[in-house]
């Protein structure tokens, strides 16, 4: 479907006895290029969405500390970055909420196009996450995902946008 009819594509489930982990696929429609270029661009990540508070990107550490909002739940976390190859970038919270929680994409070049596939992993998860949010955690989790990655992909694809008309 993420190919084909340019969906977000998520898929989040609990791995093993209390891990969590997620799956999500999406074409954006710019070149890799401008893809790959916008995606390490931290300083532009609070645009992207209205829930995150704070995105500050210390260049000398590779850590972001970010501060996020939804629904009244605040997350506070900095977050290791690997961005040293141009199709695979790593992310590691080392701090804060949701420690231990590693995500890798990959970007694929596609002509005009972009395909992008993140992966995320949190073990042990179910210690973190309250029981009554275990319940709901998988459904909410693909809700709060695809929003992201739709305004992720948008922000993107608006900005290559505009550079094409600039032109």
């Amino acid at each position: 479907r993420a190919t084909e009819d340019l969906d977000v594509v998520v898929n989040s489930e609990w791995e093993g006895i209390d891990g969590f982990e997620y799956t999500c696929a999406m074409v954006v429609r710019a070149p890799f290029k401008h893809s790959q270029k916008t995606i390490t661009n931290y300083a532009v990540y609070s645009k992207m969405s209205s829930a995150i508070r704070k995105f500050d990107y210390d260049a000398k550490t590779n850590t972001i500390e970010m501060v996020a909002e939804a629904g009244g739940y605040f997350v506070r976390s900095w977050i290791k970055v690997d961005d040293r190859y141009l199709d695979e970038l790593h992310y590691e919270v080392v701090r804060g909420d949701m420690k231990g929680f590693k995500i890798k994409t990959t970007l694929w070049d596609k002509g005009t196009r972009t395909l992008l596939v993140m992966q995320g992993h949190l073990p042990s998860a179910k210690n973190i996450f309250p029981k009554a949010l275990q319940f709901i955690a998988i459904p909410l989790s693909e809700m709060v995902l695809g929003v992201a990655s739709r305004n992720f992909r948008s922000y993107i694809e608006g900005e290559y946008n505009k550079l094409k008309t600039a032109r």
